[in-house]
């Protein structure tokens, strides 16, 4: 049985699409708390929708906004690419380790002295 105040999708759509997909505005004009409009994006396509599109959008946005930094060749722009799309050649901070076909890895402990079963 629901509680307190019950919102339409089409209010809920309505709010998202003036805040432009942001979950926590969008609840501010409702009158809600943000974990009802979360709640309602799974039960919701429609909603979901909504915020798939503008957060899909805000991607677009970013990823143009880099790639005209990379034209510009701005040092970050070049160093973010290269960490992020640049892995598989080599450019990484960190070495990612994984068991056969990515899997896990196995960790075997020895020598501690005492039976880690009990732990």
């Amino acid at each position: 049985m629901p509680h307190g105040n019950v919102y339409t999708d089409d209010q809920i759509i309505a709010a998202l699409e003036l805040v432009h997909g942001a979950v926590y505005l969008a609840a501010e004009r409702v009158k809600c708390d943000p974990k009802t409009i979360q709640r309602r994006a799974k039960k919701s396509k429609r909603v979901r929708d909504i915020i798939d599109k503008y957060r899909g959008r805000r991607v677009d946005v970013a990823e143009l906004a880099l790639d005209q930094a990379l034209t510009r060749q701005e040092p970050w722009a070049v160093l973010f690419t290269l960490k992020m799309l640049g892995k598989d050649r080599g450019y990484v901070e960190r070495t990612e380790v994984s068991g056969p076909d990515g899997g896990a890895v196995q960790v075997q402990v020895v020598g501690l002295g005492f039976d880690t079963d009990k732990l």
